[in-house]
Parts: structure tokens; sequence; C-alpha cells
């Protein structure tokens, strides 16, 4: 959905640009703030286990949650004619409604091997719901599209939160009635509902209806105008969901639903900073980096995001690190504290993931998603090799080796992108230990502090050092407002 999509959002002036990713964003960063604020009640009504078999079923309909409409809705924002967009929404539903149904029949066939092989026969009774939640995120997806063509930027915005006050009012209720599971999923389905729902009055009613052979005669046209989209996309976005999903599968086949909950987790609580910032930052980037290519100027564009987003980072990150096992605790629940020790290990990857995904965005801008694709075939082997040898240790050592290597990868691929603008490897080297000096004195005083501090101190602590270092960034250093800038 953001390639195009966003693209179109972005093509306005500069304050009604910044007006509509504030709407997307700001939509987006409400649904998932609902989400996360409901953490706390549910880790406390919900075991390990449970949220486990949970984390399960979403990763399994998150690998196919954004091929399910064979990406047609990415041409949505393609043609001038409001019929001929109609009719690409119209094929992008229908191949939604056809492949999650497909993947329904199957996943119901071989349910007991499906579910036995990921540790997960919990499930088994609830294998009806993974073809209505694929549908459904299909669907949201499809309409969040044509809403950003509509420019209407507001209902996508409340479609957003209405998704994630479906989800956790029946999860919240379910789990103070006892229901156990099938609360969790049965939240899941509301919020895709919610969603779609709030986007459906947009659509035109004449689209809901197919027509005759001459309606089946257009649609194959628009299937064949736009093949590139299913023949070519879907194979990027599918090996980004593998990435993305595979931890939680693979963790619950090696070690039990109880740990694939744990990390679900630790993995939730670190991608709280990253989707508030990422979210915002890659679309402006976005934006940004197409400008600045036409002009010749994409180098310093591309190391004063770089370095924003480390400065960022760096002290974000490395401060949270010290303390997250006690934060943990105190928000989760004491069962949870092995979500804040896997947390710890888990850092460099989803910091680093922060900076590599908002500069891929170059990637579109200079065309070289040959060269990514082949990455992203990379990262996946990595994580599955990560996983499988650490796997011989236990599940700690398995998780700090996904985190570490992971991490290294993107330091890699985020190296790679800088090169791609023009920024030298000796200037982004240069900026990575400059960024670093400056967090480190913060991170070791605090390090040194938690020997003389309780624990709600040491947490207290971090969040004053947090401000503070993020004040010296944005007042004093001019970092975040992109004033200390240099040449390339």
């Amino acid at each position: 959905m953001n390639s195009p999509a966003s693209l179109q959002a972005l093509a306005p002036g500069r304050s009604s640009r910044v007006r509509h990713v504030l709407f997307v964003t700001g939509g987006a960063i409400a649904g998932q703030g609902i989400v996360i604020a409901s953490m706390p009640i549910l880790t406390r009504l919900y075991s390990p286990g449970t949220f486990g078999l949970y984390a399960v079923f979403v990763a399994l309909v998150g690998l196919f949650s954004t091929i399910v409409s064979l990406h047609f809705e990415l041409a949505i924002p393609l043609p001038r004619r409001e019929t001929h967009a109609l009719r690409v929404l119209q094929l992008a539903v229908l191949s939604a409604a056809a492949f999650s149904s497909l993947l329904g029949l199957l996943a119901w066939v071989f349910k007991a091997r499906l579910f036995a092989l990921v540790h997960a026969r919990g499930l088994e009774p609830f294998v009806w719901l993974m073809p209505c939640v694929l549908f459904l995120t299909g669907l949201a997806t499809v309409l969040s599209t044509w809403a950003i063509r509509r420019e209407a930027f507001g209902v996508s915005a409340i479609a957003k939160t209405c998704q994630g006050v479906g989800q956790c009012v029946p999860q919240v209720a379910g789990g103070l009635l006892g229901d156990g599971l099938a609360a969790l999923l049965i939240g899941q389905v509301v919020g895709q509902l919610a969603a779609a729902a709030a986007l459906v009055p947009l659509v035109p009613p004449p689209v809901l209806r197919l027509g005759r052979a001459r309606g089946f005669a257009k649609l194959r046209a628009s299937a064949y105008k736009y093949r590139k989209f299913p023949l070519l996309t879907t194979w990027s976005s599918l090996i980004n969901a593998l990435s993305a999903n595979l931890p939680v599968l693979m963790l619950s086949l090696l070690f039990g639903a109880g740990v694939a909950g744990f990390f679900a987790l630790s993995r939730r609580v670190l991608q709280v900073p990253a989707r508030f910032v990422g979210q915002s930052t890659s679309q402006v980037f976005f934006a940004m980096a197409a400008q600045a290519h036409r002009t010749d100027s994409l180098a310093p564009v591309t190391q004063r995001v770089f370095e924003s987003l480390l400065a960022f980072a760096l002290p974000t990150f490395g401060l949270a690190a010290c303390v997250l096992p006690e934060v943990t605790r105190m928000a989760f629940g004491a069962r949870w504290m092995t979500s804040g020790v896997y947390a710890q290990w888990l850092m460099p990857w989803i910091m680093f993931s922060l900076i590599s995904e908002t500069l891929s965005r170059l990637v579109s801008v200079l065309q070289k998603q040959g060269q990514e694709l082949a990455l992203q075939i990379g990262y996946l082997l990595l994580i599955v090799g990560a996983l499988t040898g650490g796997a011989f240790w236990g599940s700690r050592a398995a998780i700090a080796l996904l985190g570490v290597s992971c991490g290294a990868f993107l330091v890699i691929k985020t190296l790679w992108l800088l090169r791609l603008a023009g920024v030298s490897l000796r200037r982004a080297l240069a900026i990575g230990l400059l960024e670093a000096a400056f967090a480190a004195p913060g991170i070791l005083l605090l390090r040194w502090a938690e020997g003389y501090l309780r624990a709600g101190g040491a947490v207290g602590s971090a969040a004053v050092l947090l401000v503070l270092m993020h004040g010296i960034n944005y007042g004093v250093r001019g970092v975040y407002g992109g004033r200390r800038v240099k040449a390339a």
C-alpha cells in the first residue's frame, strides 16, 4: 500500500503533503497506540502459552496478508479515469476473495499437519477464522489505497483507529470473561472488519456488481494491463512477509508456543518507537528523496536523514536496553520478564531496521529492486540459519544470535543504501562514531547507577536521561532540525 499510494499522497504542495502525512501516520499511530495500551491488561489476562498460540495464528495469516489481493491495490492510484480505477479496485477485492478462499481450503485440509508442525494444535478448532482474517485484511488494505486515491485521509485515519478499538475491546472483554484463545482470535477478526467497514462508504455501490460478460472482459483487460504487480511485486512482498513472520513460527516449532509468546511481546514492545518514528519519516523521506534525485542533491538529503535517525536510535534503544527486563515486569507482570531479556538481545535488529527501512525508499527512487531482492533473500536465509543454529544452545541463545546477526546484516544494508545515494563509506562511519560517542556516556552512566538504584529508580533515571539527550540533540546539536549538514 505504501509505495504508489504514498507517492500519490505526497504529490501536492508542501503544506498539503505534511497534512496528508500527519493524517495517515496519526491514524496508524492511534490504532497501534490503542493496541499497545491494552497489552498490560492482556498480559495479565492471558498466559504466555495462550498469547503464543495467538502470535502463531497472526504469523500464519501474516505470511500471505500482504499479497492476498495479488498487489492489484498498488495499481489503484494509477488510472486517470475514475471508472478504470474502480475496475482495478474490483479486481483487487475479487483477488483477495479468491486467494483467501483457496488458502482457507488448504488450511482446512491440512490443519492437523500444519498445526502439529508449529506445535500449535490448540488452533485447530479456529482454522476457519484464518480465511476470514486474511480476506478482511486484504479488503482493508485495498480500501485504504482507494481512500488515499480519493484523498480521504481523515477516513483512513479513522479506519486505523477503529481497527485498534475493534481488536482490543473483544480481547479485553473475553479475557475478563475467561474465554481464552477464542477472544484473542475474534478480536483480530473484529479489528479488520471495523477497519474495512469504516472505508466501505467511500466506494460507489456499482463497484459491488460485476456485470455480465462485458464486465468480466474489462476485468481481464485490467488484470492484463497491470499484470506486473502480481507477477513481480508479490515475490518481494512474500519474502518480506516470511522474514517478518517466520521467527514466531520457528520459535514455536523449536521451543513451543510459550517461547513464541515471549518473543512476540518483546518484538511488539520494541517496535513502538520504530513505528512511531519510522512511518512518518519514511513517507516524508520518500518525497524528499524523489525531489532530491531530480535536482542532484540526493547525497546531502540522505546523509541528513541518516544522521537524524541514528541520533534518535542510539540513545533511545541503548538506554531502553539497560532497563527492559524491569520495564517488562512493571508493565506486563512478573511472569513476562523473560520477554524483557529477549528484547535486550533483539535491540540491534529492531534499531537498525528502523534506519534501513526508512532509507529503503531509495530503492524505489533509484530503481534498484533487483539488488534489494537478492538482499532480502539473504536476509531470510540468515533468519532461518540464526534460529536453527542457536537452537542447539536453547531459546535464549537462538534469540540472541537472531538479534545480533540480523542487526549486523542491516548495518551492511544501511551502508549499501547510503552508498547508492552517494554518501561515502568514510562519511557514514564518521557519523556513526560521532553519534555513538554522544550516546555512550549516558548509557554507561545509567549502567553504573543501576547498582545503587532501586528498579523503579533505574527506569526513572533512564527516562530523564532520554529526555535530556533528545533535548540536546534537538536544541543544542541541531541534529533533528537538520542544521548540522556537511558535504557528503
